[in-house]
């Protein structure tokens, strides 16, 4: 039996298909799961689901996952503004990541 990843190193799929793959070859397919699980309840009040549900079955496409990361109703986007977009909340979460675990930090210390 494999190991259950941890949640910081499990991904959440990206349903891509094969045109928009060769498309968009440096786009991602996959995306941390931390920074979906923050959007766990607008991803079940889009999509019925829970993200888990969502990854088990395939994920869901760029415009749907911007929609959940930006924690508002799905609309068309096309896949040129999906993939930009996409890119910018990444680098967005990327970017406050070392911001938040020195908060968890100093909390611990608080309480310890």
């Amino acid at each position: 039996m494999l190991p259950l990843m941890s949640q910081a190193s499990r991904l959440f799929p990206l349903a891509v298909d094969r045109d928009r793959t060769l498309a968009f070859p440096d786009a991602p397919t996959a995306l941390p799961w931390p920074l979906v699980a923050a959007h766990e309840l607008q991803a079940l009040i889009n999509h019925g689901r829970s993200i888990a549900e969502l990854a088990v079955n395939g994920g869901i496409d760029w415009s749907e996952m911007v929609a959940v990361l930006e924690d508002r109703p799905w609309h068309w986007m096309s896949v040129d503004e999906a993939a930009e977009r996409l890119e910018e909340l990444f680098a967005d979460w990327v970017f406050m990541l070392p911001k938040q675990m020195k908060a968890m930090r100093s909390a611990s210390n608080d309480i310890g």
